[in-house]
């Protein structure tokens, strides 16, 4: 779904564990963010992309509370 030039906003939803992962994109369609929810809260790895589409930052949060924000200098381990 990356690199759909037409789409600024995805959504994937998983009813068995109520899990949503909400993709954003910037207009020259490169993946902007992608964000895990479950029950509603943010919940897991968040990804924050910079408009050539490479990694700028990785959030970590657990049942809506953020517990680490890493930011890229040289390299990000995924």
């Amino acid at each position: 779904m990356y690199g759909a030039k037409n789409i600024s906003k995805s959504t994937e939803l998983n009813l068995k564990n109520k899990k949503v992962v909400r993709r954003e994109f910037h207009p020259n369609g490169k993946p902007k963010s992608e964000k895990t929810y479950i029950n509603g809260k943010l919940h897991g790895t968040s990804r924050f992309y910079s408009r050539d589409g490479t990694i700028w930052a990785i959030q970590r949060s657990k049942n809506g509370i953020k517990e680490s924000m890493e930011f890229r200098n040289d390299e990000i381990k995924q």
